[in-house]
């Protein structure tokens, strides 16, 4: 996916620009790969990935039990917790933060 480089990165590499052809280089290094830079490492982007599983699953089984018992629309909106709770956890095991 291709993403603008934000103005302020812009203009901090034409202000290294004026230091120095090396800053420049070494500051295109750390700026093209912050992005692959994360705080989870792979026991924790597992833990992460397993518990939005299994919240995922839960709220399939809830949302199946409310509507076979046929319960009011209330109800049935509390699955959005544990579906909300699940893709939360996918979602930061797959941008590892």
């Amino acid at each position: 996916m291709y993403v603008s480089t934000p103005p302020a990165v812009l203009r901090f590499r034409a202000r290294l620009q004026r230091i120095g052809r090396e800053t420049v280089r070494a500051a295109a290094r750390v700026c093209c790969t912050m992005h692959d830079i994360g705080n989870l490492d792979a026991s924790g982007r597992r833990m992460r990935l397993t518990a939005g599983v299994v919240a995922i699953a839960v709220g399939v089984v809830l949302a199946a039990a409310l509507v076979a018992l046929d319960a009011g629309t209330g109800w049935r909106l509390l699955t959005f917790i544990p579906f909300w709770a699940g893709s939360l956890g996918i979602l930061q095991a797959g941008t590892k933060t």
